[in-house]
């Protein structure tokens, strides 16, 4: 296994950063194999392919301020290129 990096990002602000600085890869499909809900989490996970033929499979993590809040409290993502 080749680990890449890790990052943590925290705050609004820097998350919109974050996903402003992946807008040159454009997304041409997405694969949802699950995805699951309980309480305050919430998971999904699957395959996210783009237009340059990269594929990549992730798993994110949610957890949300209360049971029936939509609010994200964190969230944990896993990508790898595959």
């Amino acid at each position: 296994m080749e680990y890449h990096w890790q990052k943590k990002i925290q705050g609004i602000k820097a998350f919109c950063e974050e996903l402003e600085s992946m807008k040159s890869e454009k997304a041409d499909g997405l694969i949802l194999d699950q995805i699951l809900s309980h309480g305050k989490a919430g998971a999904a996970n699957g395959v996210m392919k783009l237009q340059n033929g990269k594929q990549y499979a992730f798993s994110d993590f949610y957890v949300f301020q209360g049971a029936k809040e939509i609010k994200v409290k964190s969230v944990t993502s896993y990508c790898i290129e595959i």
